[in-house]
């Protein structure tokens, strides 16, 4: 999963949020443009967990990125068929509040 625009403006590179595979330990960098700036990241894939959300439980991988030094861990769950499903970062803890099922 990557994110490849974002505010209006087209990436030089997909910023990869997760990445298969997800054993626990893969990692990976890259950099995204903050005010015109390349910030480093690296992100590190911690392994399954259940996360309770009010959209639901969701079995999903953990993906821990830290950035330069003084920034704080961003920590994010993925859910298969869901994608993020809960984030957490500086005490701050967002969540999937609901979904819409797709017709069949």
């Amino acid at each position: 999963m990557c994110v490849v625009a974002a505010k209006g403006a087209k990436y030089d590179q997909p910023d990869w949020l997760v990445k298969h595979p997800t054993k626990p330990g893969a990692k990976w960098e890259g950099s995204v443009k903050n005010r015109g700036a390349a910030v480093a990241y690296a992100k590190t894939v911690v392994g399954e967990e259940t996360v309770e959300t009010p959209a639901g439980t969701f079995k999903a991988v953990r993906v821990d990125t830290t950035g330069p030094a003084g920034t704080p861990v961003v920590s994010e769950w993925f859910a298969v068929g869901r994608g993020r499903v809960q984030q957490v970062s500086d005490g701050q803890t967002a969540q999937l509040r609901s979904f819409t099922r797709e017709k069949k």
